[in-house]
């Protein structure tokens, strides 16, 4: 079979589909370039879920790990840890619920009633069995709330849900764009 190929036959041709093909090729190209971008945008998506999430646990390893130092060392328990304290509620209002910042309120409030009976003890204006019943009632607190620190921490460490984010993790969720992976925290070792 001989093709008969008529050059007129071709332009009628394109003359009737060649504006349908040229629209069909550029729809192809925005399609792929469209979903280029929509894969480039994921990616970024989870690099920046996963560094926000790194950034939270840093913050928030930090100020557990101040607090638990201020909790486990009685020896230093004075008015720099008052102040380290008191520095740090601000940054624990924004990483954490009420519930921290009111639990470091606490601290700073024996540590401060500490304090003043260590400056009643040297003035010698205190009783010596009333502020040592005070003193071991006071680090009783601090030992009873060294047991608890872990399991009271331990929800703000979970980073596989959004319930325990505060302000931006949750302005996260709400987009859809909050969801990582379970980071298990484990407290420090007490090497006894």
């Amino acid at each position: 079979m001989i093709l008969n190929f008529n050059l007129a036959d071709f332009a009628d041709f394109f003359k009737t589909y060649g504006q349908m093909i040229v629209t069909l090729c550029q729809v192809a190209v925005t399609l792929f370039i469209g979903l280029a971008a929509w894969t480039v945008s994921k990616k970024q998506t989870k690099i920046a879920e996963a560094k926000f999430c790194l950034e939270m646990y840093t913050h928030r390893k930090d100020i557990f790990i101040k607090i638990f130092k201020i909790l486990t060392n009685p020896n230093n328990r004075g008015e720099t840890d008052f102040e380290d304290m008191i520095d740090i509620i601000p940054e624990a209002s924004f990483l954490f619920e009420k519930d921290i910042a009111i639990f470091m309120h606490e601290i700073t409030t024996n540590l401060r009633r500490i304090h003043v009976i260590q400056e009643s003890i040297i003035n010698n204006n205190a009783d010596i069995k009333q502020t040592n019943k005070e003193l071991e009632n006071i680090e009783k607190w601090f030992s009873d709330e060294t047991v608890l620190l872990r399991a009271r921490f331990k929800p703000y460490f979970d980073f596989s849900t959004s319930s325990n984010l505060n302000h931006f993790g949750k302005l996260l969720s709400k987009f859809k764009l909050y969801k990582m992976p379970t980071v298990k925290f484990r407290a420090p070792k007490d090497n006894k």
